[in-house]
Parts: C-alpha cells; structure tokens; sequence
C-alpha cells in the first residue's frame, strides 16, 4: 500500500489592515503564480479581519483581530495547525513568528519594501533565523549598503538575499477589454487614476475621494476618457457616466492591464507606483497617505520620472491637464524612466518559493 502524501502547504502572512493593501495584493499574486504551476498545492493567508480585501477561491484566509505581530498566540497555534513547508511574511516579522515556522520545519521568506522593512530584515534577531530576505524596491537601491553587509557579517547569517523591482502578476487583456467597453467605443487613451487601496487619507480626507474628484475635474474640463479605481478599501459613492468608468476594486491582472493601456496614470505613492512605473506610462504621482509616500514621490519627481501634484482635487487635474497637453515631457519622463526600468520578478520568485519546498517522493 502506497502512503498517501499530504499537499505542500504555504502559509502568506502579509501586514494588512484598515488602510494599506498592498502587501496582500503582492502576496496575492505570488499565490497566484504557485496555483497556476502547482494547482494542487494548499495556499493559506491570514488577514486582518477588517482587511477589505480580494479572497479569491484558490486560497484559503484565516482571520485575525488586528495585525500578525498582535497576535502571537493564534498565529503561532495556526502555523502548528498547518504545519506549512514555506512561511512567507511580508513587511511584518518578529522573532516569535520565525520560531514558531521554524519549530514546524518551515522554510522563512521576509519581503520587504519601504527603508523600515527592509531595516526589520536585517535586524541580528531575525537573521539568525530568516532563510531568505527578499527586498523590492526601485531597480537603482536594489542592492546592500555596507552597514547590511556588515550586518550580514556580524551575524554569520546564511540569510539569502534577492532582489526583485517588482512582483506582478501578468496583464488580463480580455477582462480589460470587457470592462473598457462601458467606458467608450475605441477607449484606449483614457487617463487612469487611483489612489492606491482606498483606505488612506490626507488632511482628513480620504485619499480615493480626492482622486475620484481630480478625475471627474480633469474629464469635465477636457472630455478625455478617465477611469478610476477607488480601491477595495474604499466606501464613497461611485458613478459612471460616458467617458468616466469609476470601478470599486477589479482583480490585480486586470489592473495592471488597465495601467498599461492608458495614455497618462495618476497614481499614490504607495505600492502601486510600482506597477505604473513598470507599465512605462506617464505618471503623475501624489503623496496620498502613509509617512514613507513624500519622500518617495520627491525622489522620483527629482529623477525625472514622474510629474509630482498636490494631494488636492484642483492639483492633481491641473498637473493631469498639463502633462495630457505636453507630449514632449512625456517622452522625457519615459526616457528618464527606462534607465532605472523595473522588471517584473514573480516568476523568479514563484520559482524560488518551488524550490525550498522538498521534492515528495
């Protein structure tokens, strides 16, 4: 009699909450990824409960009260229930979480993005304990500053390190397709705007509704096609009407498709700039909540590669409006953006995650 061989299980542990997505959905398309190569495979996440989130079928969430780090008891008991191959958190670690994998013989992956992240990754405590360390970011940091080799070295860690720019999933054509139907006729050269997840705010007001209403600005001023995506976190009214497609949340292939079929995008400066950066579009960029976004959106606006706007309704229209009139910047911005190009790394890392689980016999 053949013994039967359990399914390899990986447990998704992102940092989520009632504001940022972002880690889920970098998350989400990693699982996305391993279901497509590895359909049999058990995917496993856990969520904040008031997460406003995409679940799709292929996974399975567990719920918690708050964040991961709050919640060592029923995070650890969950990883002795699961007992998964691989744990992979992202952008939340404490030492507690890497024992608890570790006493399962689970394999760690830590992902990280924003300079206090990636800073966790490199702490003594967790590099004791860490398999692999795996930073995103800009293509021109992708790389160690001597105090993280030092650290490195310090800690005799055989801590993998790996660099990715961006983790994406691939484009859904057809479904963009079907959706820019109920925009207009021919619709390719809309402007896109979003805010990020919709759960952020600026100055008290939340950041998708000042977006929402650039959006609405821009296209009564100029007739030009827009479309906005308010993000899953979001609550506010939406409304189309033709030439303005306003959609609450759409799945992560077909966002990136609609990034990439847009003549301009108007985006924050959370994660997402990312994903229209990688898209080459023109972009206007917006600090639109979370502490890390002005510096973020000052370095790109310095290096060329995106127009910076206020987070205010008259701003971002009015600095949409400029750079829609002037194609000549808009070449400088791609231009000043294809030597710093992000590449998309998922399938590199959907292969990395298939080779720390063993083979089954």
């Amino acid at each position: 009699m053949v013994e039967e061989v359990a399914s390899p299980v990986v447990l998704f542990v992102p940092i989520s909450g009632r504001e940022g997505s972002g880690e889920y959905y970098r998350l989400l398309t990693l699982a996305k990824g391993l279901s497509q190569r590895c359909p049999d495979w058990s995917l496993q996440f856990v969520v904040n409960r008031s997460a406003r989130v995409e679940r799709p079928a292929f996974i399975r969430v567990h719920e918690l009260e708050g964040t991961p780090k709050r919640n060592p008891n029923r995070l650890s008991n969950l990883i002795q229930q699961l007992r998964p191959q691989v744990v992979v958190f992202d952008s939340t670690l404490r030492p507690w979480m890497l024992r608890a994998a570790r006493s399962v013989g689970a394999r760690t992956v830590y992902v990280s993005w924003r300079p206090r992240t990636r800073r966790l990754g490199f702490a003594r405590k967790h590099l004791r304990l860490l398999d692999e360390h795996w930073l995103v970011g800009d293509p021109g940091d992708l790389r160690l500053t001597f105090g993280e080799r030092c650290r490195l070295m310090a800690a005799g860690s055989r801590t993998a390190i790996r660099f990715f720019s961006a983790l994406m999933p691939l484009p859904d054509q057809q479904a963009a397709d079907t959706l820019l139907r109920r925009l207009a006729p021919g619709a390719d050269g809309y402007v896109f705007f979003c805010s990020g997840g919709g759960g952020t705010s600026v100055g008290g007001r939340p950041s998708s509704e000042i977006f929402q209403r650039a959006a609405r600005l821009f296209h009564a001023r100029t007739g030009v096609p827009v479309v906005f995506v308010a993000g899953p976190l979001s609550s506010h009214r939406l409304s189309d009407q033709p030439g303005r497609l306003e959609l609450r949340s759409v799945p992560s292939e077909v966002f990136v498709a609609l990034v990439a079929r847009a003549r301009l995008a108007v985006s924050g400066g959370g994660s997402m700039i990312q994903q229209v950066l990688s898209a080459r579009v023109p972009c206007v960029g917006v600090a639109a909540g979370g502490n890390d976004q002005p510096q973020r959106i000052e370095n790109l606006a310095a290096q060329g590669r995106i127009v910076p706007a206020d987070a205010d309704d008259e701003g971002i229209a009015s600095a949409v409006e400029a750079l829609h009139a002037d194609p000549d910047r808009q070449a400088r911005i791609l231009a000043n953006g294809a030597e710093r190009a992000y590449a998309n790394g998922t399938p590199e890392a959907v292969d990395r995650l298939i080779a720390l689980i063993p083979e089954r016999p």
